[in-house]
C-alpha cells in the first residue's frame, strides 16, 4: 500500500515486495512480464483515484500481463 499518487518507481518497488514476485521473472519455465506495464496500470490508478474523490474501492481481478501488452480482464469500481 501507498499513498496516491503514486510514481512508476514506487509502483516497481511495491511489485518487488510482493510474494509472487518470482512467478512474474519467469520462475519454473513461465514467460517474464514486463513488470512496467503492471507499473503503469498502479500509477494510472492511484491518479484517478486521487481525482476521483467519489471512489471508495476498486478491484482489477484479473489483469493479464501478455507480451502484447496488459489487459484488465474484469474491473469493479464502488463509489459513495
Amino acid at each position: 500500500m501507498e499513498l496516491a499518487p503514486i510514481t512508476p518507481k514506487e509502483a516497481l518497488r511495491m511489485i518487488n515486495r510482493i510474494k509472487g514476485k518470482k512467478m512474474l521473472e519467469g520462475y519454473r519455465g513461465l514467460p517474464q512480464v514486463d513488470k512496467k506495464q503492471i507499473a503503469y496500470i498502479l500509477t494510472q490508478v492511484s491518479h484517478l483515484a486521487l481525482n476521483e474523490p467519489e471512489i471508495t474501492e476498486i478491484d482489477f481481478n484479473p489483469v493479464i500481463i501478455t507480451e502484447k501488452g496488459a489487459y484488465i480482464v474484469d474491473a469493479r469500481v464502488i463509489s459513495c
